[in-house]
């Protein structure tokens, strides 16, 4: 046999349409699997902090909402709920709504201001993962209306909790929470740590304060902070 024809005649590697072989296509494949399998923790950490980050900004901005209703109406606090309708009960964040946009979350119309870590199957529209400390409210029995209690100045307001967030189970309707570190053990509710193991507590002076889980998650743990008046 010719040794020229065997050379010509010897079969080729395949190469793919780009030139390459499979066997280098499968390394390339491995090595792009391997980078982004380091990756992923570092995109997932942005992810969060981003999420975080939004969750701060929202409380903040409603902190400006609730500032905007007491310079609207003479420094009370937004009224926990109106009862006197049994049909048809108005949450506090009714009276949110003129100083907060809405927006669509799906199909589901809700506050512009939701936490991003909350669970979007919820479909109840006032759902937002947050919760208002009811504690500042009194209960006006002869009308079944929980009143506004005027805000002069009574409590230091750095260490006064008006909002944070809450457990997903009590916050479909907005009803707040009544959470109390020298009477009652807040057992109605628990607050969310929803980001990296932290929750984060709006303050009536409109800061925003990071805080972790200490034992069952309730006020009662929190002595620093003024729950209830």
């Amino acid at each position: 046999m010719n040794t020229r024809t065997t050379l010509l005649s010897a079969p080729r590697p395949r190469r793919g349409a780009g030139g390459m072989t499979a066997i280098e296509m499968l390394i390339v494949v491995a090595i792009l699997a391997v980078l982004a399998a380091l990756l992923m923790p570092a995109v997932n950490a942005a992810r969060q902090h981003a999420a975080a980050t939004r969750c701060q900004n929202n409380l903040r901005q409603l902190g400006l909402a609730i500032r905007q209703y007491m310079n609207d109406n003479n420094n009370d606090l937004p009224p926990h709920s109106d009862k006197s309708n049994p049909t048809n009960w108005k949450f506090w964040s009714s009276y949110l709504r003129p100083y907060i946009p809405v927006t669509y979350q799906g199909n589901v119309k809700r506050m512009s201001l939701y936490c991003p870590n909350i669970d979007p199957t919820i479909t109840t529209s006032n759902y937002t993962g947050y919760s208002f400390n009811g504690n500042f409210y009194k209960n006006d029995t002869k009308n079944q209306i929980f009143a506004p209690t005027r805000y002069a100045g009574q409590y230091p307001e750095s260490k006064l909790p008006i909002m944070w967030e809450d457990v997903q189970i009590h916050t479909k309707n907005w009803d707040g929470g009544f959470p109390s570190a020298t009477g009652g053990d807040g057992s109605n509710y628990e607050f969310a740590f929803r980001h990296n193991g932290k929750g984060y507590l709006l303050m009536l002076d409109g800061h925003v304060e990071a805080f972790t889980k200490r034992g069952n998650g309730k006020a009662i743990n929190y002595p620093e902070y003024f729950w209830k008046p």
